[in-house]
């Protein structure tokens, strides 16, 4: 007789520089950060419903989101994920890596319009 068990993966999440919650499972706001307004010099983005193939591919979008400077905290509610940005201190080269990644993950590009200058 073969009996199989049901098993789960459970993975701690891994150490980040900045602030970023549990990436795993979006989750319910349960933590106060989305709760306060941004501050002025910060512009929100919103990152909805960003598909991964593998957890492997997911810790990649996270580690990549935390290797951009401009990028000053990153939390989820339900299937969104709201990343704060520096809207004074975004550098070329962090757009280039915003655009890159949006791109990467089809994350809706025209809200970094903003960082162009005029």
């Amino acid at each position: 007789m073969n009996t199989q068990k049901n098993s789960k993966i459970n993975r701690k999440p891994k150490e980040a520089a900045l602030p970023f919650s549990t990436h795993r499972n979006v989750y319910p706001a349960s933590n106060a950060d989305f709760q306060e307004p941004p501050a002025k010099d910060t512009v929100v983005l919103i990152a909805k419903a960003v598909s991964y193939y593998s957890p492997k591919d997911e810790d990649a979008f996270f580690e990549w989101l935390t290797k951009i400077k401009s990028i000053i905290k990153c939390y989820g509610v339900r299937d969104e994920l709201f990343l704060h940005a520096k809207s004074n201190v975004v550098s070329q080269e962090d757009l280039r890596e915003l655009v890159a990644l949006f791109c990467r993950y089809n994350i809706d590009t025209n809200q970094l319009k903003v960082f162009i200058a005029k």
